[in-house]
């Protein structure tokens, strides 16, 4: 399929549904409203794990994966962080498998406008499905974490980085501005935003979000394990849980959230009301647009406004001011320090 279709949309701004603005920082444009659906309309979260780490079999399972939700009804379907080409646990865990096994991971990432992204587009474009996907992006020596929103056409409608990777991810993938990460897209199922694993315990990240009046967001996480005995304390699936019930409430969002292992859809009072079971490639849940209510679900004038925010700032004691130059920067990692080679590189199934 022709890329000239691949249409990269960024920066929609606050005030989409209404056509007025919040005054939010960048806000300012207005733009022409999307009809939402009035009916109910099935979502899926995919809890099956791609094929560790190949690129073109992952693709060949997304396919088939995308498919079968289709057939389930599934008008959204939602993978997890880094479905492609999978999520590297063992950066976590074995110091010596980045030395052996990461140049052939990056060679096995997704380049946007490349022939494998276009067999993405095409997925969601055959199976007439917005989809949302996320992957290990390659541009030039960096690798990055990210999310695309692709719309039932095959065009793109929203891509994204995670801003901060998180613990041993920033060994590997650098860091990306918040500006035109923290979007909110206007669709015919509502307004769809995105966010990756541990962005979600970040109220500077999850607050924008909600400000921009979400109606459905996806709550990607790479893994959550279907029994939690044992593990470490960011893979226990509860975090997960707890993330998204706060999220929904706080934002008065329904929450899709694919994941390898478990996955669940829940809705804006914090509830589960579908998830997998053990072996489940997916779950789907039916979402009700009629109680979306517009920009008007988040209040961006109550208790979590900018307003409130500013005055943290304005009256924060001096003597409690911590110096942070962590966060005035980038983190920003050479693949060829990490002895990747060039963009040109050839993925090879692991």
């Amino acid at each position: 399929m022709s890329s000239m279709k691949t249409t990269l949309l960024r920066g929609l701004t606050v005030g989409a549904v209404t056509g007025v603005t919040l005054g939010l920082a960048g806000a300012g444009v207005a733009h022409a409203v999307v009809p939402v659906t009035t009916e109910p309309y099935t979502v899926a979260a995919i809890s099956a794990a791609s094929v560790e780490f190949d690129l073109d079999a992952s693709l060949d399972l997304a396919d088939r994966l995308t498919a079968d939700a289709a057939a389930s009804g599934a008008e959204l379907v939602t993978f997890g962080e880094l479905w492609l080409p999978g999520f590297p646990r063992q950066i976590n865990s074995d110091p010596s498998w980045a030395a052996a096994n990461f140049p052939d991971y990056a060679a096995n990432a997704l380049t946007v406008g490349d022939a494998n992204w276009e067999r993405l587009l095409d997925i969601a474009d055959e199976h007439d499905v917005y989809l949302s996907m996320g992957f290990a992006e390659r541009e030039g020596d960096h690798l990055y974490m990210g999310q695309a929103l692709i719309g039932p056409d095959g065009a793109v409608l929203e891509t994204r980085r995670k801003i901060r990777p998180s613990g041993s991810e920033r060994n590997f993938f650098s860091d990306d501005v918040m500006d035109g990460n923290l979007e909110v897209t206007e669709t015919a199922l509502g307004r769809i935003g995105m966010l990756e694993c541990w962005e979600h315990l970040h109220p500077q990240m999850t607050y924008p979000m909600h400000a921009k009046g979400e109606n459905v967001h996806v709550l990607a996480w790479p893994y959550n394990p279907t029994d939690n005995t044992g593990v470490s304390f960011w893979e226990d699936g509860r975090v997960a849980e707890s993330a998204a019930r706060m999220y929904a409430m706080t934002g008065g969002t329904w929450v899709v959230s694919p994941a390898a292992g478990w996955a669940f859809v829940m809705n804006p009072f914090g509830q589960i009301i579908a998830q997998s079971k053990p072996g489940d490639d997916f779950v789907t849940a039916k979402i009700d647009p009629r109680g979306f209510g517009g920009s008007d679900v988040y209040n961006p004038r109550g208790e979590h406004s900018w307003g409130v925010w500013e005055m943290i700032g304005d009256t924060y004691p001096d003597s409690a001011k911590v110096p942070d130059p962590e966060h005035g920067t980038r983190n920003v990692v050479s693949l060829a320090g990490l002895g990747v080679g060039g963009a040109g590189s050839t993925p090879t199934p692991t």
